[in-house]
């Protein structure tokens, strides 16, 4: 039946038009929840666009003719909401949150967590803890720090919130080296240097249990420890002798290890392991004065940066594509962002350090230290495009001539 001889019949009726209250409250029931979805959609990005090109659609297409009038102002309203939905979507790409979680920093022995979106910080652990070489797990959840001890050095865990403070790896009486703790991909142990008896060795602390079991053996001297993508490798700077210094990887059993530097320049001695392609097949790292990666297949390594130019600290972007390092100046450091082969190198930044990436590789952290200002903590855009300063140097880096003790998740230089 029609609408035009359904309101044909209701007007035949002659009665008072009084709705049954029943029928009411069925017809709200069907009503609301499509009512509230409604609400709902119009609050989604673009839905006026929407409504509007329904609404211009329908005026073109109807076969009631609309006033001129009424059909130029739809067109405009509808160009307007264009522009605006395109304004709207550049701000989202251009604001984006940071999906990397936040930094962790050690300043004068105190734990602080940053937001880096907006610089805000907080306070985290007891007071007097004297905490350094911190690290952050990939997940975001867990703390790891050095702290002294007259019985030797402790490494500690601590939740982001501060809570669940304790201390790993006591079944053996170790002395911190000179690096941070470097995470397992899936968060669940943590590799450090450590001096043993007099020796450099990897420790890997189980998260869940506490425990720590040496990786490298006794007669290996060996630093910087880096995991592989799948967990079951760890690369590290392996000195064979005072004057030598290579590249090796071993199974996270101690078994297997090898050398996979290759033939460098003569001369030429590792200083670490930064970075590891997501892939597996490379393996990133500085040799003085240049930054090379090694093919851990092969065993055949690279130079990346230039020949004249002193390079170091490289950082490959989580999604293995770019690489970001620093080349020294008469006065300091320059930021410079690559191809991961080398190609393509461009500064970024002035007076910057390489802190390593966040994790979607939207940002190089950096410590800046220009010289006719304070600087401070920055997110520098690989492309060169700017900078943000998320905090200033007297809340991070105080001091100009030493490093800055702060981590976001991601392997750092």
């Amino acid at each position: 039946m029609t609408e035009q001889r359904t309101d044909q019949l209701l007007r035949l009726l002659d009665v008072a038009a009084s709705p049954d209250p029943a029928f009411v409250a069925s017809t709200a029931a069907i009503l609301q929840p499509r009512v509230r979805a409604a609400r709902s959609a119009d609050r989604r990005p673009f839905a006026r666009l929407r409504t509007d090109l329904r609404l211009a659609t329908h005026l073109l297409v109807s076969r009631t003719r609309a006033p001129r009038g009424v059909l130029v102002a739809v067109l405009g309203l509808l160009l307007l909401a264009l522009l605006a939905g395109l304004i709207a979507l550049a701000g989202a790409i251009n604001h984006r949150p940071i999906a990397n979680g936040s930094l962790i920093l050690a300043l004068h022995g105190q734990l602080r967590v940053i937001d880096p979106e907006h610089g805000s910080t907080r306070v985290i652990g007891p007071p007097g803890e004297q905490a350094t070489q911190v690290s952050r797990s990939p997940d975001g959840q867990l703390v790891a720090y050095w702290r002294p001890d007259p019985a030797g050095d402790q490494l500690m865990l601590m939740g982001i919130d501060g809570g669940n403070r304790h201390r790993v790896a006591a079944n053996v009486a170790i002395t911190a080296g000179p690096g941070p703790g470097q995470w397992s991909p899936d968060s669940r142990f943590i590799a450090v240097e450590v001096k043993f008896e007099g020796a450099s060795r990897i420790l890997v602390v189980d998260v869940e249990t506490g425990a720590g079991r040496f990786v490298t053996p006794v007669a290996s001297s060996a630093h910087w420890p880096l995991w592989s993508p799948d967990g079951r490798w760890i690369a590290f700077r392996r000195d064979t002798d005072p004057y030598t210094r290579v590249l090796s990887i071993i199974r996270v059993d101690g078994s297997e290890m090898r050398d996979v530097s290759g033939h460098l320049d003569a001369g030429v001695q590792v200083d670490g392991a930064n970075s590891w392609s997501p892939d597996g097949r490379w393996i990133y790292f500085p040799a003085d004065p240049w930054v090379f990666r090694t093919n851990v297949a092969t065993a055949t390594s690279t130079r990346l940066t230039w020949e004249h130019y002193q390079a170091a600290a490289p950082a490959l972007s989580p999604d293995g594509m770019l690489l970001a390092y620093i080349i020294s100046t008469p006065s300091n450091w320059d930021l410079y962002v690559a191809n991961s082969d080398g190609t393509g190198a461009h500064r970024v930044l002035n007076d910057a350090s390489d802190n390593g990436w966040s994790a979607d590789g939207r940002f190089v952290l950096s410590r800046w230290i220009p010289s006719d200002q304070p600087g401070g903590l920055a997110l520098v855009s690989p492309d060169g495009s700017g900078y943000r300063l998320v905090v200033p140097a007297e809340q991070a880096c105080p001091d100009r001539t030493t490093g800055c003790d702060v981590d976001w998740g991601q392997p750092r230089p």
